[in-house]
């Protein structure tokens, strides 16, 4: 090892136990190899480390600045985001996401789609789902996920007060009529989702909070 540097990184790449090689060696049983080790080093200067010693931290230092998100600041958000990501499951199990416009009321996520669309056929074969939502930036901001299950609102008093949210934050845009069908006029259902659990993503410093309902 050169004096002027010290290991930073030894990943091991091991083998728990003896494996075949795929061919056989004359009439022979299949050729055994014995467990083993590789090992690389990595040697950087000391100056280097030394520099970037702050960036690189130890993962306690990390696990110490990491603060749990108040479910207060998760409710702004879900309820100012202004796009959401649904992922459904496809009937052959392939996964299927899709961003969809979405209010947050009386402790549900509300959103729409056509009844011949994908999702809403993903969602009648199997109503879990994950929503997602946040932004795409590394600065400080949250990312929230939700995990559950919909329903599909018929009350048409609900499904008033769920347009009447749309219109209020999304203005003219998502401006919604209700059908005496149970449905948005388009016609579109409406799905409800009451979170089991809900995980928030915190950047700067990175943290993962869960609450569970």
């Amino acid at each position: 090892m050169p004096p002027s540097g010290e290991p930073l990184l030894a990943p091991i790449s091991l083998s728990q136990n003896s494996h075949r090689i795929g061919g056989t060696l004359g009439r022979g049983e299949p050729q055994r190899l014995p467990v083993v080790a590789v090992y690389r080093i990595v040697v950087r200067p000391k100056e280097f480390v030394e520099a970037h010693r702050e960036r690189i931290g130890s993962t306690k230092s990390r696990q110490d600045l990491a603060e749990a998100i108040p479910w207060p600041t998760a409710l702004v958000l879900l309820e100012q985001a202004e796009l959401f990501w649904v992922s459904s499951v496809r009937f052959d199990g392939r996964p299927h996401v899709t961003p969809v416009v979405a209010v947050w009321m009386d402790g549900a996520l509300y959103f729409s789609s056509g009844p011949e669309e994908q999702k809403s056929r993903n969602l009648a074969a199997n109503p879990h789902c994950a929503v997602t939502t946040g932004c795409n930036t590394g600065d400080e901001r949250v990312d929230i996920v939700l995990h559950g299950e919909v329903e599909i609102v018929r009350d048409l008093s609900r499904l008033q007060r769920v347009a009447d949210g749309f219109f209020a934050k999304y203005g003219s845009d998502s401006a919604f009529e209700v059908a005496d069908d149970g449905t948005f006029r388009g016609p579109a259902l409406v799905y409800q989702l009451n979170p089991k659990q809900t995980l928030g993503f915190g950047k700067g410093p990175f943290s993962h909070t869960r609450w569970d309902f």
